[in-house]
């Protein structure tokens, strides 16, 4: 194993890229080195090999004295990552194994994994009231927003990029002319990507599809209406659930719509019914509206690592709605 300067990569050299050990030269050299095809086929073969051992009920067992739990993962902070030093062989065991990635562990929090019905798909929920970034063996970067699951072939082929997503996502799709990226949608609406960025919306309770194109191109096969619709750079387009209406398409301020991913919760003269199912996400409550004409409200503000009582009191004030918290329940009113 070589890096793109010839350099020599040891296990030692990747037990010290997931301990966060390295100079950042060498971190960033082998960062690139795992999406080479070397790279993905050493992801490739360790994961498909301990996936066939997990299905078949195999247990794995670490070096570390470690438990691991099988359907919910604990993400590392940066605290307790200095409690230990990790092997190779723990670390992708109990990372690379259940789910077919690499976590950024510095976003804390954490997931579920868990397998489908479907004895070919596998799924990580990502709860509400948190983020989560995962990259796939291929190099593909995904930051999953609360309350969003994405369901994937364990394993995940080198060769077949296939996933399903409820809920929203960021993508940076590794470039594979030869291996399109497939993602489907609600409505059975497929995003087909060779390599660029956007952000994609299909919460199950919202009643359409939003896809914003940061870079390069893709295109969006809506089977039901029998369609492909191209979508440029900068371009948001937005399909309504089972409507033969021609998808709306407009350029929206690009970083009001991704903010998220940065921690940042923005309105722009948002609609409250809109406004309430975010809230509802991103703090993980239950929002009842006591008058239905509050929904028909807007609002705009920008927050950061604020509480949900600043949240709302901020509303309270630039508006005539009032509030009443109780633990996960919030009640709004005239």
């Amino acid at each position: 194993m070589t890096t793109e300067n010839h350099h020599p990569i040891t296990d030692e050299d990747i037990r010290l890229y997931l301990c966060d050990a390295l100079s950042p030269d060498r971190r960033a050299e082998i960062r690139r080195w795992f999406g080479t095809e070397e790279g993905q086929r050493y992801l490739s073969e360790i994961i498909d090999e301990d996936v066939a051992r997990i299905l078949s009920g195999e247990e794995l067992h670490s070096s570390e004295s470690i438990e691991i739990q099988p359907l919910h993962i604990e993400i590392p902070t940066e605290k307790s990552k200095k409690r230990f030093q990790p092997t190779i062989g723990w670390w992708l065991r109990s990372i690379a194994i259940w789910i077919p990635a690499i976590l950024l562990l510095a976003t804390g929090g954490y997931m579920y994994y868990n397998q489908t019905q479907s004895p070919r798909l596998a799924e990580i929920y990502v709860p509400k009231g948190d983020i989560q970034t995962i990259i796939f063996q291929d190099g593909t970067k995904v930051i999953l927003n609360a309350d969003s699951r994405l369901k994937y072939t364990p394993g995940f082929k080198l060769f077949s990029r296939e996933v399903e997503l409820e809920g929203e996502a960021y993508f940076k799709v590794k470039s594979n002319p030869r291996w399109p990226m497939y993602i489907t949608c609600k409505n059975n609406v497929v995003v087909q990507v060779v390599g660029t960025e956007f952000n994609l919306t299909t919460y199950a309770n919202d009643d359409n599809i939003k896809l914003l194109l940061v870079s390069g191109k893709l295109d969006i096969l809506d089977p039901n209406n029998k369609r492909v619709i191209k979508v440029q750079q900068n371009e948001e387009v937005t399909i309504y659930d089972l409507s033969e209406a021609i998808p709306e398409k407009g350029c929206p301020v690009i970083y009001n719509s991704i903010a998220w991913k940065e921690g940042l919760l923005i309105f722009d003269n948002t609609l409250m019914s809109e406004v309430v199912k975010r809230l509802e996400r991103w703090y993980g409550v239950q929002i009842e509206v006591e008058n239905k004409e509050l929904l028909a409200y807007r609002f705009t503000a920008t927050f950061k690592s604020e509480s949900l009582d600043r949240v709302l009191n901020v509303l309270k004030i630039s508006s005539d709605i009032d509030y009443q918290i109780n633990d996960t329940l919030v009640r709004l009113k005239l």
